[in-house]
């Protein structure tokens, strides 16, 4: 049998639909159904399009197999799903859904999500989202936000965790915008550059808007956008030879979706020296103007600190981390929807800008722009 999903259910797959998780559970239900409606129930559990089912075990909810067998709704008994294994390399983490619940049910330990650019693992309560990107430096572009919007909403609904680190592969955290993304942005209209942007806001506000505390894990290289990702995460830890810029202007166009999460981190002051010059920083001044919380020499007291803090962290209660997360955007007066609109606009306009056109090629051209006087 064949799926919807593309990957075939097999009889080992089969088997383990059927067989009896928990002991009483009426596994005969799914053996009396047929194939179309065996797959149309696993897809109804997947909740999602994912690509590859491996196996899992998820017994009816007493309804469910009412409603299927017209049989007379059986006791009640344990129903939660239960060893939930799946990869799903190509497409969007898979999600299970608890019975009478719109929240993931993840499984608590060890369970691994994979998209093509990003992956995460829930080990003790605590995702670890990792951005799989090193041969470029783990520079994003509109698929990657895209990933990272998804996951970090699905975590965020996740009662399976508590704390959320966000880290990157390879020698440098993130180096902004991927260049091939680039090239196509030199092409898009307004509108597109429009809608573009207003992605990227969103993917950001994902990670500052997650019910769970964000830590970012920071290494090698943060530039432009990816200086924005760490500012968007509630507490960040850096190697001591990190280095950081917002590098917009170089290139002739401006730091516009960014700059409310770096603002709300730096303060004003420090976002505007470092927006007009474009220069570079080091760990220890990104930790005196606010951008990180704490400075490490190696990765091993990286790895440790945050261990340390997601412990503190996971010792508080749940939902008032969620509420004193909304209290402290509430207070501080910013209307991000309408913050959300005016960067984006700004961004599309500075992008179509003679000058913005002029920068972007001249970068992907690797010469400098005209606006730089050949000495």
């Amino acid at each position: 049998m064949v799926s919807q999903c593309g990957s075939a259910i097999d009889d080992e797959d089969r088997r383990q639909v059927e067989s009896p998780a928990l002991e009483g559970t009426p596994s005969a239900a799914m053996t009396a159904m047929g194939d179309e409606q065996r797959t149309a129930r696993i897809l109804l559990l997947l909740n999602t399009t994912v690509k590859d089912i491996a196996r899992f075990h998820t017994p009816l909810t007493p309804s469910e197999i009412a409603h299927s067998t017209g049989q007379p709704k059986p006791t009640a008994q344990a129903y939660a799903p239960r060893d939930v294994a799946l990869h799903c390399p190509s497409s969007r983490a898979a999600l299970f859904h608890a019975p009478g619940s719109m929240k993931p049910a993840y499984a608590a330990t060890g369970e691994h999500q994979m998209t093509e650019n990003v992956r995460h693992t829930i080990d003790d309560q605590i995702a670890k989202v990792t951005l799989h990107r090193p041969q470029v430096h783990n520079a994003f572009d509109d698929v990657v936000v895209t990933e990272l919007t998804e996951t970090f909403n699905e975590l965020s609904a996740s009662d399976a965790v508590r704390v959320v680190v966000l880290q990157t592969e390879g020698k440098h955290f993130s180096a902004g915008a991927d260049i091939n993304w680039m090239k196509r942005m030199v092409e898009y209209t307004f509108d597109g550059n429009v809608e573009d942007a207003r992605k990227l806001a969103r993917m950001l506000q994902s990670v500052r808007a997650c019910n769970k505390p964000v830590i970012a894990r920071v290494h090698g290289a943060t530039f432009g956008g990816g200086v924005g990702l760490v500012a968007a995460c509630d507490i960040a830890v850096a190697t001591k030879r990190a280095a950081f810029a917002l590098s917009e202007v170089r290139l002739g166009i401006i730091p516009a979706v960014i700059s409310p999460f770096v603002i709300e981190k730096i303060g004003p002051g420090a976002a505007r020296r470092y927006a007009l010059t474009a220069e570079r920083f080091d760990a220890d001044e990104a930790r005196r103007i606010g951008l990180i919380n704490e400075v490490v020499e190696s990765v091993e007291q990286l790895d440790a600190w945050i261990a340390d803090i997601a412990e503190t962290l996971k010792s508080n209660g749940p939902e008032a981390l969620a509420e004193c997360k909304r209290i402290l955007s509430a207070v501080g007066g910013v209307k991000w929807d309408h913050l959300e609109s005016v960067t984006s606009e700004r961004t599309a306009k500075a992008r179509i800008a003679t000058e913005g056109q002029e920068g972007l090629k001249a970068f992907l051209e690797k010469r400098p722009p005209n606006w730089v006087k050949q000495k």
